[in-house]
């Protein structure tokens, strides 16, 4: 049977079934990637478990979309992946696979329960980074559509992120690498910049880069509890 589905997963595959004959799944680095035929590919950490996946897959079976968008995440048309190099993140590499995309069809299945940690280190604000100059050049290339749906998943990355990161300020961290990072954001792209600190809470975010991004015990509390870490 032709797969419908590729699961990409970033991470050890060892104990996953998929419980579908109509799914394989495979390490997101593994070079078995470039071979798939399957007609869709999605990115997961591991840690994920089902949820409405068999829904989406009929749905999946008939659809022309290059995009399939759920609830937490999206198909990708595998012809349109863009293969990772070593060490590339699952975000990394699902925005890169989205700005090669023309066309985008949105669900409100969800498929998958997500396990999704947010990594905040300075070589994730790097990635990060990366991605939103990606982004940015690409503004001329991708249908209005799709660059939305881009700039939204971007957003809500940058949300965590910065919330993920002011705690390991808090308990350490550089807050220069935060400051720099948000510098170097507003030059890439005012209008996610703006999209963004609405996101966040224009008023909120101001008076934290007022004071560098470092925050009360109360905002920790308060952003654990988001973030969901105890």
């Amino acid at each position: 049977m032709k797969k419908v589905l590729t699961i990409a997963v970033r991470g050890d595959v060892s104990n996953l079934n998929s419980e579908f004959e109509e799914v394989e799944i495979i390490q997101a680095d593994d070079a078995k990637l470039k071979k798939c035929k399957s007609k869709y590919t999605v990115f997961l950490n591991g840690g994920f478990t089902y949820g409405d996946l068999r829904a989406l897959l009929e749905k999946a079976e008939s659809a022309s979309a290059d995009i399939l968008a759920f609830e937490g995440g999206c198909l990708l048309k595998t012809s349109l992946v863009k293969y990772p190099d070593s060490g590339t993140d699952i975000f990394s590499l699902q925005i890169s696979s989205i700005l090669n995309c023309k066309s985008i069809e949105r669900t409100s299945l969800a498929p998958f329960k997500l396990s999704d940690v947010i990594d905040c280190d300075s070589g994730a604000l790097e990635r990060l980074k990366s991605v939103v100059k990606e982004y940015a050049a690409a503004k001329t290339k991708v249908p209005v559509e799709v660059y939305s749906y881009a700039r939204n998943l971007i957003c809500e990355r940058l949300v965590l992120v910065y919330k993920s990161y002011m705690l390991a300020i808090r308990n350490g961290a550089d807050c220069s690498l935060l400051v720099e990072f948000d510098r170097d954001i507003k030059a890439y792209d005012m209008v996610l910049y703006k999209v963004f600190g609405n996101r966040f809470n224009h008023v909120e975010l101001e008076k934290l880069r007022a004071k560098s991004f470092k925050i009360s015990f109360i905002t920790a509390i308060k952003y654990k509890k988001e973030l969901k870490i105890n």
